[in-house]
């Protein structure tokens, strides 16, 4: 999938790996996941995992990601410590 970002950078996950997207779990829904993995599930049975694809822009640094309300977008702040 492509998408843009405000500074106008195309985004794109097509080639893998790439660093534009990144998967989020919580805890329980990873742990479910490893479960999952190693065979502790009944047979037919399979673990309702909930995830976020975040897309990284690598021009600008801009974090966005797609929920039910739409899109939203996060610009991280460069933290200097001295």
């Amino acid at each position: 999938m492509s998408m843009l970002c405000k500074c106008g950078h195309v985004m794109s996950d097509k080639i893998v790996p790439n660093k534009v997207i990144y998967w989020t779990y919580t805890k329980e829904n990873w742990v479910q996941r490893l479960r999952f993995a190693k065979g502790k599930y009944p047979k037919g049975e399979y673990p309702n995992i909930e995830f976020l694809a975040v897309r990284n822009c690598e021009k600008c640094g801009r974090l966005h990601y797609i929920r039910d309300e739409g899109k939203h977008v996060y610009i991280m702040k460069t933290c200097i410590h001295y």
